[in-house]
């Protein structure tokens, strides 16, 4: 293995969800993982230029997941995916996060391999 490449960092924010077994699959593929479930304390602990990608469940508990994006795009541009499984929600976001750009969501319903591919591909972008 190159000791050059820089292991990458997740931040996850989540709130509802069990991902344990998502945190638990992007560990054994060799991808730190930073867990909160206090968005006020992970902004507070915010490291920049530190994460990779980060992935916000879309309902916290004292901001949403859009919510802290936002400050955290105020710092600084960083990869985000939304962790949710509720598609009607994602539809009427525009109305509401005008200054935000959602392109990437991810279903908490997929199977862990369908989840690492599709976080491989935003660290890998």
């Amino acid at each position: 293995m190159n000791n050059n490449i820089k292991q990458k960092t997740v931040l996850i924010i989540y709130n509802n969800y069990d991902v344990k077994d998502y945190v638990d699959t992007l560990r054994n593929n060799n991808i730190l993982v930073l867990l909160y479930s206090d968005p006020i304390l992970a902004l507070k602990e915010y490291k920049p230029r530190f994460y990779d990608l980060i992935l916000l469940e879309t309902r916290l508990t004292t901001m949403s997941g859009f919510e802290f994006y936002s400050l955290v795009s105020k710092i600084e541009n960083i990869p985000v995916c939304f962790l949710t499984n509720l598609s009607t929600y994602y539809n009427s976001l525009g109305n509401f996060y005008h200054d935000i750009d959602i392109g990437c969501f991810i279903s908490l319903t997929h199977s862990t391999d369908t989840f690492l591919k599709l976080i491989q591909v935003k660290l890998n972008n």
